[in-house]
C-alpha cells in the first residue's frame, strides 16, 4: 500500500467519523429537545388540570434569576400544580439548560425527602416551603410546621410570617405535635363534611366553583419524620396522608433513617401516596417518576439570608382578593322597610359553603332567640356586626325594630348609626361606662314589665300574639360590643349585670327582645359566663384561639380556631352543638358603602317624626345643649317668683335617667362644693350651673356674684365677664363677676346684706349665688394651717352655714380638701351638702364621699354626693364649657322674655 493511500483511507475514515460524530450530535440534540418536549408537555397539562391559562410562569424561575427582583404575585395567579425541585440534569452529566424539575403535588399527593445528611434534607425542606410560599397566590396556602429533634429551630424562619400564615409556633413537642395532627384532622373532616359533601369530587373543583368561599390549602411541614412520633401519632398521620388530598391538606416531610418507626409501621405505604426524592449527593437527587426519574436533578440550593427573608416579608405583605361583597347579599331596594317582625327577624349576613346565603335568624317560632357572636382582633367581627345592623335597618321599618347599641370598646364604631339619623336606634352608647350599660338593661327589664302590662290588657303571652291582634310592638335587638367589661372586676356591680342579663334572656324572648352579645375575649366574661351563655342559643365565631372557640361554640367545639382568613365564620344555631355547624363568609362592606346605605335609610326617614335616640359618648365632655330639662327652661321660661328650691345641673348621668342635678334649698349647708379637676372642668360645671340657676330665676328675684381666680393668662380667664358684660352675650340677670384683688371687698358686701336679712323678718324676694372658682387661688382666705383661721375664712363659714336659709348660697370649686381645711378648718367639707368629687386622692375620696372611689375616675368622670342621700352617689359626665356662640344661642331666649 503505497502512501498516498494509506492518507487517502485515514482521510475518508477520519471524514466517517466526523460525519458520525455530527449524525450523534445531531440525534442526541433531537433526543433531548424531544425529552425536553414530553416534560413541558407533561407539566402543561399537569397544571392545565387546575387552569388552562396557567403556565408554571415565574414559578419555574430559579432563585438567581432576575425575575424574583420584580417578585410581585397576584391574588388572581392560578394555584401551581407542582413544585420546583431544581433542575433536570442527563446521565454523565451532561447539561439540559434551564429546565426546571417539578414534582406533583396539588391533586397528585405528598413529597418525601429522604437523604443520609439530615442537615441536607432540613435545608432542602426550607427550599421546598419557600417556594411552595411564593408559588400560591396570597391567602391560598397555610403552614402547619413541626420540627420534632430542632426543637423548632429548623423551621423557625418562617416564623416571621403572620400568624394566620404558620400557626402560634412550629411545634416539636409531642403533645404539641398531637394537637396539631388532630386540627388538622378536624380540618380535613369539616371540609369533607360541610364543604364538598356529595356535590365536588376535590377541593379544586369546589374553590373553582366558589370563588370568595374557597378553602386554603394547607402544608404540614414535617422535619425528620418518624421521630417524636408514636404509634397513636402515625395512625393520625396515615389519616391526614389518605384524605387530606382531597380536602386541600398535603405533608412535606423530611425522611430520618437514624430514627427508628413504631412497631408495625410500614413506611412504603406512605410514601406510595407522594413523591419521594432522595439525596444521592449533596448536589444530585434521584426521585420515582415513571418516565424522568432515571435522569437526576440538581436542587436549588437554599436561598441567601437576605433574599430568603426578603421573600417572606413580600409574602405577608400581600393580602389576599377573596372578600364577599356586600352588595352580593344587601336587602334589594324593593324590599327596604318591607319586613314583619311578627314572626321574628332574618337577614342574610354572607354566604355558606353550599353557595346559598346565610341568613341570621333570631325570634321566630322554635329558633334561638339570643345570640353570642366573638373572634380575635382583625377577624371581622366588627365588620359582622355593621352587616347584620345595616340589614336589619334595610330590612324592617322602625315600627317594626327598634336598636339598642352599647360599644365598651376604645372606639366608636356605633357612631355612625347616630350621624346619619338611622330611626331605629333607640340608645346609642359609645365607649361607654360599666354603669350606663347596667342601667341599659334596667330599661330593658322595665320594658318587660311595660309589655307584660299591655299582653294581660291584650289577653296573649306573646308577641306574634299581640301583633295578631292587630296591635304592632316593635321587636328590640340589643347588640353589646365587648360586654365582658361589665363583669372585668368581678364587684356588686358585676353580680347586678349578670341577673339582669339572665332575667332578659329567660323573659325577653316572649316580648320581642333579642340581645346579640359580642366579644374579642369571651372566655374572660369570668364567674358569670355560664350563667348567661346558656340562654344563648345561637353562637356565631370567627377566626378565635381554641380557648375562645370552645367559649362561643361550647366545650369541645373548636371548630372556630381552624378559620383561615378576616370574615370566615362558623353560624351554630343549636347551642354550639359541633354536629350543627355551618361555615360562611361574611359580607364586607367598606366604611364608605355602609355610609351610603345608611343615607339611603335616612331618606326612608324623611317626612317623619321618629323619636330621637338617646346617645351617650363616653370620653367626650358632656354638652349642654343635649339638656333637654334646662333647654325648656331657657326657651320657655316659666319662672316662679317664689321659689324655694333650684336645680343645679351638673352633667350627663352614667346611666339612662334625668340630667344629674344638685337641688339648692333654704336650710343650712345647702352648698355646692367641687373639689379636685383643672379649670376646665370645673368652670365649665360651674358656668352651666350659672345658667341653670339663671333659667329658673326672674332677673328681679336672682343675683350672682362671681369671684373669678383664674390666672390672668389662663386661657379660661374672662369667662365669666361675658356673662354681664354687654353686647351679644350677658345674661338679663345681675352679675357682677370680680377677680382676686376685688374678691375681699365683694365679700363685705355680701356680708352687709347677710346681716341684714339676718336682723329682718321681711320675706325674702331674691336669691343670691356666691361663685367661688379657684378657692386655692383666694390667698387672704388660707390660714397657716387648719388650726388657724383668717377674717375672710370666718366670714365664708358663717355664710355656708346661715347662708342658705337666708337665699344665699356658696357654689366653688378647689383644687383639695386640704385646701379647703386651710380656709374653713379642719373638717371644712362640713358646710357643704351637695358634692362634686373628680379625680382626687384617696383621702380626699373618703372625706368627700366617705368611699375610696374618686381616685380611680376615668377622664371626663365626677362623682355626686348629696348628704340628704347619703347612701346615693351619681356618676356622671361634667359639662364642658360652652362655646362663645353657643352660650350666645341659649341666653337669647331669657333676654327675649326681659
Amino acid at each position: 500500500m503505497t502512501i498516498e493511500s494509506s492518507t487517502t483511507d485515514i482521510r475518508t475514515t477520519y471524514a466517517r467519523l466526523n460525519q458520525a460524530k455530527q449524525d450523534a450530535q445531531f440525534w442526541y440534540e433531537r433526543y433531548v429537545d424531544e425529552l425536553r418536549l414530553r416534560y413541558h408537555q407533561r407539566l402543561q397539562a399537569l397544571d392545565m388540570q387546575f387552569d388552562e391559562a396557567a403556565t408554571m410562569r415565574w414559578v419555574s424561575f430559579p432563585w438567581h434569576d432576575p425575575a424574583w427582583d420584580a417578585f410581585a404575585p397576584t391574588p388572581d395567579s392560578a394555584i401551581p400544580a407542582a413544585v420546583r425541585l431544581g433542575r433536570l440534569a442527563l446521565i454523565d452529566d451532561v447539561n439540559l439548560g434551564d429546565v426546571p424539575a417539578f414534582a406533583p403535588l396539588i391533586g397528585a399527593g405528598h413529597l418525601f425527602i429522604q437523604g443520609d445528611d439530615a442537615d441536607t434534607n432540613r435545608r432542602f425542606l426550607q427550599t421546598i416551603l419557600l417556594r411552595l410560599l411564593v408559588s400560591f397566590p396570597p391567602g391560598t396556602l397555610r403552614f402547619s410546621l413541626a420540627d420534632p429533634v430542632g426543637a423548632g429551630a429548623n423551621l423557625s424562619a418562617f416564623l416571621r410570617l403572620p400568624d394566620t400564615l404558620r400557626g402560634v409556633k412550629v411545634c416539636w413537642r409531642p403533645e404539641e405535635i398531637t394537637n396539631q395532627l388532630a386540627a388538622l384532622t378536624d380540618q380535613i373532616e369539616n371540609v369533607l363534611q360541610t364543604r364538598l359533601l356529595n356535590l365536588y369530587p376535590t377541593i379544586e373543583a369546589y374553590n373553582a366553583d366558589k370563588g370568595e368561599l374557597a378553602v386554603p390549602y394547607s402544608i404540614l411541614a414535617l422535619n425528620d419524620f418518624p421521630a417524636g412520633f408514636d404509634e397513636q401519632m402515625i395512625e393520625r398521620l396515615a389519616h391526614i396522608a389518605r384524605n387530606g388530598p382531597r380536602a386541600g391538606v398535603y405533608l412535606v416531610a423530611t425522611l430520618n433513617a437514624q430514627s427508628p418507626a413504631p412497631r408495625d409501621f410500614d413506611l412504603n405505604t406512605l410514601l406510595a401516596q407522594g413523591t419521594t426524592v432522595q439525596f444521592t449527593a449533596p448536589d444530585r437527587l434521584t426521585w420515582r417518576d415513571p418516565e424522568f426519574g432515571k435522569y437526576p436533578i440538581v436542587p436549588d440550593p437554599l436561598p441567601a439570608p437576605e433574599l430568603f427573608n426578603r421573600l417572606l416579608e413580600a409574602s405577608a405583605r400581600i393580602e389576599p382578593a377573596t372578600n364577599l361583597a356586600f352588595k352580593r347579599i344587601a336587602i334589594p331596594e324593593r324590599a327596604r322597610w318591607t319586613g314583619r317582625a311578627a314572626d321574628g327577624l332574618s337577614i342574610p349576613v354572607g354566604m355558606n359553603s353550599a353557595g346559598e346565603f346565610q341568613h341570621l335568624v333570631l325570634g321566630e317560632e322554635g329558633s334561638v332567640q339570643h345570640g353570642l357572636l366573638g373572634g380575635i382582633t382583625q377577624s371581622g367581627k366588627t365588620n359582622l356586626l355593621h352587616v347584620i345592623l345595616t340589614q336589619l335597618a334595610l330590612k324592617y321599618p322602625p315600627e317594626q325594630l327598634e336598636l339598642y347599641l352599647v360599644d365598651y370598646k376604645v372606639g366608636v364604631e356605633f357612631a355612625d348609626y347616630v350621624a346619619y339619623g338611622v330611626p331605629h336606634v333607640r340608645v346609642a352608647a359609645l365607649e361607654t361606662d360599666r354603669e350606663f350599660g347596667v342601667s341599659v338593661l334596667r330599661r330593658l327589664q322595665a320594658e318587660i314589665e311595660a309589655r307584660g302590662d299591655l299582653f294581660k290588657q291584650a289577653g296573649v303571652t306573646r308577641i306574634a300574639e299581640y301583633h295578631a291582634r292587630g296591635k304592632i310592638m316593635p321587636r328590640i335587638v340589643v347588640v353589646m360590643d365587648e360586654f365582658q367589661v361589665l363583669f372585668a372586676l368581678g364587684d356588686r356591680l358585676a353580680d347586678d349585670a349578670a341577673r339582669l342579663f339572665e332575667d332578659l334572656t329567660r323573659r325577653g324572648a316572649a316580648f320581642g327582645i333579642h340581645l346579640l352579645l359580642s366579644s374579642q375575649s369571651p372566655s374572660n366574661a369570668g364567674m358569670h359566663s355560664n350563667r348567661i351563655y346558656n340562654q344563648l342559643g345561637l353562637r356565631v365565631a370567627l377566626q378565635c384561639l381554641p380557648n375562645d372557640a370552645r367559649a362561643i361554640l361550647g366545650e369541645g367545639n373548636d371548630a372556630a380556631s381552624q378559620l383561615e382568613r378576616p370574615g370566615e365564620a362558623i353560624y351554630n344555631d343549636k347551642m354550639g352543638d359541633k354536629n350543627k355547624n355551618i361555615f360562611f363568609r361574611a359580607a364586607l362592606v367598606e366604611l364608605d358603602q355602609r355610609r351610603h346605605f345608611l343615607a339611603e335609610i335616612q331618606k326612608l326617614a324623611v317626612g317623619k317624626n321618629y323619636p330621637r335616640p338617646l346617645t351617650f359618648e363616653g370620653r367626650a365632655l358632656a354638652r349642654i345643649e343635649t339638656n333637654i330639662e334646662l333647654l325648656t327652661h331657657l326657651v320657655q321660661p316659666t319662672w316662679s317668683p317664689r321659689a324655694l328650691t333650684a336645680r343645679v345641673w351638673l352633667g350627663e348621668p352614667i346611666e339612662i335617667k334625668a340630667p344629674t342635678a344638685a337641688v339648692l334649698q333654704r336650710y343650712g349647708h345647702s352648698n355646692l362644693i367641687v373639689v379636685g379637676g383643672e379649670d376646665a372642668q370645673t368652670y365649665g360645671l360651674l358656668t352651666t350651673a350659672l345658667l341653670g340657676l339663671a333659667a329658673q330665676r326672674a332677673p328681679s328675684d336672682a343675683q350672682f356674684i362671681v369671684a373669678d381666680l383664674a390666672r390672668p393668662d389662663s386661657p379660661l380667664a374672662g369667662s365669666f365677664a361675658r356673662l354681664a358684660q354687654a353686647g351679644t352675650l350677658p345674661l338679663p340677670h345681675a352679675v357682677q363677676v370680680v377677680g382676686a384683688r376685688q374678691a375681699g371687698a365683694a365679700l363685705a358686701q355680701l356680708m352687709t346684706l347677710f346681716a341684714q336679712r339676718q336682723a329682718s323678718d321681711a320675706p325674702i324676694t331674691q336669691e343670691i349665688y356666691f361663685f367661688i372658682l379657684g378657692l386655692q387661688r383666694w390667698r387672704e382666705a388660707r390660714g397657716a394651717d387648719v388650726i388657724s383661721q383668717t377674717e375672710v375664712g370666718k366670714q365664708l363659714v358663717k355664710l355656708a352655714d346661715e347662708g342658705p336659709e337666708l337665699g344665699i348660697h356658696l357654689l366653688l370649686s378647689v383644687d383639695s380638701v386640704s385646701t379647703l381645711d386651710r380656709v374653713f378648718k379642719r373638717g371644712g367639707i362640713t358646710w357643704f351638702d351637695l358634692r362634686v368629687a373628680l379625680n382626687v386622692p384617696e383621702q380626699d375620696s373618703v372625706a368627700i364621699l366617705e368611699k375610696n372611689i374618686a381616685k380611680d375616675l376615668e377622664e371626663n368622670r365626677a362623682l355626686f354626693r348629696d348628704e340628704d342621700e347619703p347612701n346615693r352617689l351619681e356618676k356622671f359626665k361634667p359639662y364642658g364649657m360652652p362655646a362663645a356662640e353657643t352660650l350666645a344661642q341659649l341666653i337669647a331666649p331669657l333676654r327675649a322674655k326681659t
